[in-house]
C-alpha cells in the first residue's frame, strides 16, 4: 500500500519536549534505548536522566539536587538561568568547563553563561582568570554578582577565598557583564576616564596590568589589552551576527 509509512531501514522513532521529556517512542525491533535527547542515559524505574554528578528530570526541566560547583544563581534549573538550552548544554549537571588553552577562550566561555543572566537580573557578574600550573586557563568557580553598579576587587577576592581555586600561578585577566541596557550609561563599551571622565573599567585594567574582558547587553564580547591600549570586540556566541 503506497499509503503506508516507509518503515525499512527504521530502527526507533522519538519525539521530546524541550528539556528532553520523552513523549512518543515508536521501537520495532524491542531494543532498549540507554542514551536519549540530552545523550545520557534514562533510568527505567525513576525516569530521570543520569548526568553523573546529579539526575535531570527531563518533564521539568530541574536537576533533584543542587549545582555541586554552586556556579548558577538558581541551582535546580537545567541551562535555565536564561541560558538558552539549543545554544548551551551542561553535560554533567555541574558548572561549564573550566580549563582552556587561552585567557581568551576562558573569558568568553564564562561569558557566554553568565552574560544572560545578569541582563535579566539587569546585575554585573565578574570573575577573575587564572594561569595553572598545568599551563591552562580558568575562571572562579562561582560569578561574582555585584551588588551595586558595579563590581569590586574586595568582593572577587573574597569570592575566591571562599571558592579556592587549585593549583593558581597567577591572574591573568579580569572578566565582567554590564547587566541589562541602560539609557544612563554607555553600556555596549568598556567605562573609563578617557571615556566619560570617570574611574572606570580601563582605568582598573591599567592599574592591575592585565586585560579586561566584557560582555555587553547585545551580546558583544570585548577585550581591553592595557598593554597596548586596544579594544577589540566580537559577537559572543558565534551563531549571532556583530552589534554596532
Amino acid at each position: 500500500d503506497s499509503m503506508k509509512p516507509n518503515f525499512v531501514g527504521l530502527k526507533s522513532a522519538y519525539d521530546y519536549r524541550a528539556f528532553g521529556e520523552q513523549v512518543d517512542l515508536t521501537i520495532l525491533f524491542n531494543d532498549k534505548v540507554t542514551e536519549t535527547f540530552t545523550g545520557k542515559e534514562l533510568d527505567d524505574e525513576t525516569e530521570l536522566s543520569n548526568h553523573g554528578a546529579r539526575m535531570l528530570d527531563p518533564m521539568l526541566g530541574l536537576w533533584i539536587a543542587v549545582d555541586p560547583e554552586r556556579f548558577f544563581s538558581s541551582p535546580y534549573l537545567y541551562m535555565g538561568n536564561g541560558y538558552n538550552p539549543i545554544r548551551f548544554v551542561d553535560l554533567k549537571g555541574e558548572k561549564p568547563g573550566d580549563k582552556f588553552d587561552t585567557p581568551d577562550e576562558a573569558a568568553k566561555d564564562w561569558a557566554g553563561y553568565v552574560n544572560d543572566d545578569s541582563k535579566i537580573m539587569n546585575r554585573e557578574a565578574a570573575t577573575y582568570i587564572f594561569e595553572t600550573d598545568d599551563a591552562k586557563y580558568q575562571t572562579l568557580h562561582a560569578p561574582l554578582w555585584a551588588e551595586a553598579d558595579g563590581f569590586k576587587i574586595y568582593d572577587l577576592n573574597n569570592n575566591l577565598r571562599q571558592n579556592p581555586v587549585e593549583g593558581i600561578k597567577r591572574i591573568v585577566g579580569i572578566a565582567h557583564t554590564h547587566g541589562a541596557e541602560d539609557p544612563n550609561y554607555k553600556s555596549e563599551i568598556f567605562s573609563g576616564s578617557e571615556i566619560d571622565g570617570k574611574f572606570g573599567d580601563t582605568d582598573l585594567s591599567r592599574i592591575l596590568g592585565v586585560p579586561l574582558y566584557l560582555g555587553t547587553p547585545f551580546d558583544k564580547f570585548m577585550k581591553f589589552d592595557p598593554a597596548n591600549n586596544k579594544t577589540t570586540s566580537e559577537p559572543l556566541y558565534d551563531d549571532l551576527p556583530e552589534n554596532p
